[in-house]
């Protein structure tokens, strides 16, 4: 005759009969002493899967930092923007004038 395991939940303990199907990576539960009878056996697929979870939180974390420094370097590269004041003085010496057709197509009219 199987034993009787009794499996631990954070809320409770339930008594799984012989046959029965539980998965060993159910949020917080693990087997007593394991499907084996030794202890902490049971244990082996929860702290997999809590490893496999750690690699790929850290693996997102350095994406994040990745695209993070790209974008601030990208801004760092960046020229400073020009002055208006000398753009508004060289604009002075041109005779330009810019009339939208029917469509809001610009023409810009002036001296070549």
């Amino acid at each position: 005759m199987a034993a009787i395991r009794r499996v631990v939940t954070p809320g409770a303990m339930t008594t799984v009969l012989p046959g029965a199907i539980i998965p060993l990576c159910a949020p917080g539960a693990r087997w007593r002493n394991g499907p084996g009878g030794k202890k902490g056996e049971g244990d082996r697929p929860m702290r997999t899967a809590k490893r496999v979870g750690l690699g790929l939180a850290a693996a997102g974390l350095l994406a994040v930092l990745a695209v993070a420094g790209v974008i601030l370097a990208d801004r760092l590269a960046q020229p400073p923007p020009a002055d208006p004041k000398s753009l508004i003085a060289r604009a002075g010496a041109y005779h330009v004038r810019i009339r939208r057709d029917d469509f809001g197509v610009p023409h810009i009219l002036g001296r070549a």
